[in-house]
């Protein structure tokens, strides 16, 4: 083997290790920052709360599903985290007074968002700490009645640049609508899109 040949063999080696530990750092930093992110969010307000949260990591990316309620009350957090009496409960569900029924709180808000990450130091083919393109979890009945508004474009989406010193941008669009029944007009939306 010749020595350029050698050396070549090295430096590949070297750039691979380097890609690699950068790709890793890149993942941990990111993990770190939703999790902070996602802690921190029920301190900050009481109106929007974590309902649940999974974070499936890889090596070169990773996938983040959350679901947050909007709307909560603020004592609806602590009543929900009190344990069920039992049956004495249920007996004194079934005594309160009609007008206590009648003056409960709205349901909150239900959705639910996944995160498709992209660790860098190349996320996304750009040089960034990640990349994250997210879109709204819909269920079935969902689907169905925002395919009759947006057709087969996702309603809701973002496109999130992270720098390496955890700064970020973000793109976010909302697909046009058409609101108007058939044969009773086409009026529709263009598509919007926020950038901040």
């Amino acid at each position: 083997m010749s020595k350029k040949a050698a050396v070549l063999g090295v430096l590949a080696a070297a750039i691979a290790v380097a890609y690699g530990g950068s790709t890793w750092w890149a993942g941990s930093q990111v993990k770190s920052r939703y999790d902070t992110a996602f802690d921190e969010l029920p301190k900050q307000t009481a109106l929007v709360r974590v309902v649940e949260r999974n974070y499936d990591r890889g090596f070169l990316g990773a996938v983040s599903t959350v679901t947050l309620e909007i709307g909560c009350a603020p004592d609806a957090t602590a009543a929900a985290q009190k344990p069920a009496a039992g049956e004495e409960a249920d007996k004194d569900a079934d005594e309160e007074p009609e007008e206590e029924a009648d003056a409960a709180p709205a349901k909150p808000l239900r959705f639910t968002i996944r995160d498709t990450i992209h660790h860098g130091p190349l996320a996304g083919g750009t040089l960034a700490a990640a990349t994250i393109d997210s879109e709204l979890v819909l269920d079935a009945k969902t689907q169905a009645d925002a395919k009759k508004l947006f057709g087969e474009a996702k309603p809701l989406s973002a496109h999130t640049k992270v720098a390496f010193s955890g700064a970020f941008t973000s793109d976010l669009t909302v697909a046009p609508a058409k609101l108007a029944e058939e044969g009773k007009g086409h009026p529709s939306s263009t598509p919007t899109a926020l950038s901040a």
